[in-house]
């Protein structure tokens, strides 16, 4: 019971992945009860071993970020629903055409095309 208790308590901590998918390894670390340096340092050995042992991380560029998922799935808990991103029915828009924010490359194209 204790141990529910505890994981319950572990679990209220935790942010929610759908919302906060990803931390910094220090705020992670402290989830953890780890210091900067020991949670840099399972952090990157989460990325040398590809996910065999450590604090679950990715690397974007010279950033590390801690999945916050994976948190949820070393504590042994189950994290919150997936996001529903699935696109809304074709009949709850105007025409029945779904509408695209436009692109990089489509913005770029539009611009040229302006000249």
């Amino acid at each position: 019971m204790i141990v529910a208790l505890l994981f319950a308590m572990f679990a209220a901590m935790l942010p929610d992945p759908r919302s906060d998918p990803f931390l910094s390894v220090e705020a992670a670390g402290k989830l953890c009860g780890l210091g900067r340096s020991k949670a840099y340092e399972q952090a990157r050995r989460y990325i040398d071993s590809n996910g065999a042992e450590g604090l679950p991380a990715v690397e974007f560029g010279r950033t590390i970020r801690v999945v916050t998922a994976g948190l949820w799935k070393i504590a042994g808990l189950e994290p919150p629903g997936e996001p529903d991103t699935r696109t809304a029915p074709e009949a709850d828009h105007p025409g029945g055409e779904v509408l695209s924010l436009p692109t990089a490359a489509t913005a770029k194209g539009s611009a040229r095309g302006s000249d």
